[in-house]
């Protein structure tokens, strides 16, 4: 089920979950309404019609794992690469850290890991998922000499750059929320 945004929404979420920071748990759907984990575990669930959605009491309170799974079901279902963009905010290359994304209107890709060495240059590990549905990979930089699994920070400064088979560009280079 797990497309690219999915994929990203999922590490997120299962990252507080597994935190107990239920209360960091809460995504936009496309259609800008909110899918909140806190309140869907006190039995409210999201009503959807078309473009249309709100929030209604449906459930009883129900804190288990099961229900947490539903909860991301649902986020999966009406949210994708252009809500993680309405809820996240740009940030410059310099910021950039483990759990910031490279969104653009059709894919989305992760910062999974960082290196820095002695002269303070730095070096990214970045994952994707993709359409159709994939496992969570990482991704190989495949533009230099030699392939390999690290994109250089001068890399990401650039305008506009390469990742996989997609294009961005720096204003994609984005943070949800707090991050991690």
């Amino acid at each position: 089920y797990q497309q690219c945004a999915d994929s990203i929404i999922r590490l997120y979420s299962d990252y507080f979950y597994q935190k107990g920071q239920f209360d960091k748990i809460t995504f936009q759907f496309s259609n800008g309404d909110e899918c909140n984990y806190p309140r869907w575990r006190k039995g409210r669930r999201m009503l959807v019609l078309g473009d249309f959605s709100c929030e209604i009491p449906a459930a009883l309170p129900d804190d288990s794992e099961q229900q947490y799974r539903n909860y991301l079901k649902e986020v999966i279902n009406y949210a994708g690469t252009l809500s993680l963009q309405k809820e996240s905010a740009v940030i410059s290359p310099d910021e950039l850290g483990i759990g910031d994304f490279i969104c653009n209107d059709t894919h989305v890709v992760m910062i999974t890991d960082m290196a820095v060495n002695d002269k303070g240059e730095k070096v990214y590990l970045i994952g994707q998922s993709f359409i159709p549905a994939v496992c969570f990979h990482i991704i190989t930089d495949l533009d230099g000499s030699e392939p390999t699994a690290w994109f250089t920070e001068d890399r990401l400064r650039e305008e506009k750059f390469q990742i996989g088979a997609f294009s961005f560009e720096q204003k994609d280079i984005r943070r949800w929320k707090d991050g991690f």
